[in-house]
């Protein structure tokens, strides 16, 4: 089990089917104090993914090295990420937790979209261009996906930069595509998107942010 203190953790498991399925928490009180009235989210990075159907569970208390198990219904449509969020009473005062994400896979997954970043200088500013760069990994034998780059502005617009068909991928294969240059005109903080589909499928989701200065 993984641990922030006050609590060691666990999700199960770490693939399901798509669809209706459970996902077990398990939590265990590693202080020296007791924790009472816990309020327990199991919380999705993006329902889109994966929804929890009741994400929210009561704990009265958990003693010194007591340990507790919640399950939590979900309906799973592609590989994502969940987290645990945590509120109530730790040494009598109010008192908030989350662990970091865990990546669940769901079904027969083709490939996974690892990261997006934006390529730019340190202290990037208005009217100097930025580069967009992604990376994905073959998880079975794929080809034929499109992978997508949008660029979210201060403003809220979204702005598509690029899109592109992606090579076949063996399992195991990194590769990495950039997008065109985009060119930010205003200061302010932008928000970079690149979505991998399967077809109209969409597979991946992955997301950077980026602060312009002028």
């Amino acid at each position: 089990m993984a641990a922030k203190f006050p609590i060691k953790y666990q999700i199960s498991p770490k693939s399901v089917r798509a669809g209706r399925s459970w996902l077990e928490v398990r939590l265990t009180n590693v202080s020296q104090d007791s924790l009472s009235d816990l309020g327990v989210r199991l919380n999705s990075l993006d329902t889109y993914d994966i929804d929890i159907v009741e994400d929210s569970k009561f704990i009265s208390s958990l003693d010194p090295d007591e340990g507790e198990v919640l399950h939590y219904q979900v309906t799973a449509q592609q590989s994502g990420a969940v987290y645990i969020s945590a509120d109530g009473r730790w040494t009598g005062e109010p008192f908030h937790w989350e662990s970091p994400s865990r990546r669940i896979a769901v079904g027969e997954e083709i490939a996974e979209l690892v990261s997006v970043f934006a390529l730019s200088e340190p202290h990037p500013r208005a009217g100097e261009p930025v580069v967009i760069e992604a990376t994905l990994r073959g998880l079975t034998l794929s080809a034929g996906l499109i992978l997508e780059f949008w660029v979210e502005t201060p403003s809220g617009e979204s702005v598509s930069v690029d899109k592109t068909a992606t090579e076949p991928l063996n399992p195991g294969e990194v590769a990495t595509y950039k997008a065109d240059t985009f060119v930010p005109e205003k200061e302010g903080i932008y928000v970079i998107h690149a979505y991998l589909f399967d077809d109209t499928r969409r597979i991946g989701h992955e997301t950077d942010y980026l602060s312009i200065t002028t």
